[in-house]
C-alpha cells in the first residue's frame, strides 16, 4: 500500500481502495485510468484517458429477420430478401406472407426439384421452381421462367394479391394458389371458409411458417 507521510494512512488505505474499485469499474465502459492518479486526498492529479472508438471494440448489432419485416419462424434468405419485399409491396402484400408461401412451397430454395403430381383423373403435371409453378394450371410459363426467381416470386406475389382481392379472406387466398381460387369457399362442415382437406392442409403449413400471433392476426384459423 502506497503510504503519505504524515497523514492518516488508515484514510488513505480506504482512498486507495476506492481508488482501485473505480479503476475496475471504469475499465468496464472503455475508460482507463491509473489508481495512482489519485492521491493528495483523492484529488486527480492527471485527466483519465478516454479509449478512443478506434481502440475500443465494437460489436455490432446481429441482424434478425424482424429487421427486414419478416415474421416468419425461418430465416429468409438474405440474397432473396430484397425481391420477397418488393414483389410483396408490388401487389399490396405483407413480405411475411408471400415469404411463408415460398417456404411452404419449396423452403426458398430456387434449386428445389421439380414435384411430379397426378390427379384423380391420372393426368401428370409438374410443380416448378421456387414457387412450384404447375404446368398444367399455367401452360403459359415456360420452364425457364418458373425455374427463374425474378419472374416467380413477383408470379406468386399476382397470384397471391389476385385470390385476397377475390376472397376477402387469407385463409382461402393462400388456400387457393394450392388448390385453385374456384376450390375454396364452398359450404363446408367442416370449417367456415370451405377450404376442403387439401386446402386445410395448406394453411396449417403455412401458419406453421408463420409467428404465431402473426398467424392469429391475418386469420389463420388452427385445424
Amino acid at each position: 500500500m502506497e503510504t503519505i507521510p504524515g497523514a492518516d494512512n488508515r484514510t488513505v488505505k480506504q482512498l486507495n481502495d476506492f481508488a482501485n474499485a473505480l479503476a475496475s469499474i471504469l475499465g468496464v465502459v472503455g475508460i482507463q485510468m491509473d489508481p495512482k492518479q489519485f492521491s493528495n486526498g483523492g484529488v486527480a492529479q492527471t485527466p483519465v484517458q478516454v479509449v478512443s472508438p478506434v481502440q475500443a471494440q465494437v460489436v455490432e448489432p446481429v441482424k434478425t429477420i424482424n429487421d427486414f419485416g419478416y415474421y416468419t419462424r425461418g430465416a429468409v434468405p438474405q440474397n432473396l430478401q430484397s425481391l420477397i419485399s418488393s414483389s410483396a409491396r408490388q401487389y399490396g402484400l405483407d413480405p411475411s406472407i408471400l415469404a411463408a408461401m415460398l417456404f411452404q412451397e419449396s423452403g426458398i430454395n430456387p434449386n428445389t426439384r421439380e414435384n411430379v403430381n397426378a390427379n384423380q383423373s391420372g393426368v401428370v403435371s409438374r410443380d416448378r421452381g421456387i414457387a412450384q409453378i404447375n404446368d398444367l394450371a399455367h401452360p403459359e410459363i415456360s420452364d425457364e421462367q418458373a425455374r427463374d426467381v425474378n419472374f416467380a416470386i413477383p408470379f406468386m406475389a399476382k397470384e397471391l394479391s389476385g385470390a385476397y382481392k377475390q376472397t376477402k379472406s387469407w385463409p382461402q387466398a393462400i388456400a387457393a394458389y394450392n388448390v385453385g381460387r374456384g376450390r375454396v369457399g364452398y359450404d363446408d362442415s367442416r370449417d367456415e371458409y370451405g377450404l376442403g382437406e387439401k386446402g386445410r392442409k395448406y394453411v396449417t403449413g403455412i401458419r406453421s411458417n408463420l409467428d404465431p400471433k402473426y398467424a392469429e392476426q391475418i386469420g389463420l384459423p388452427i385445424y
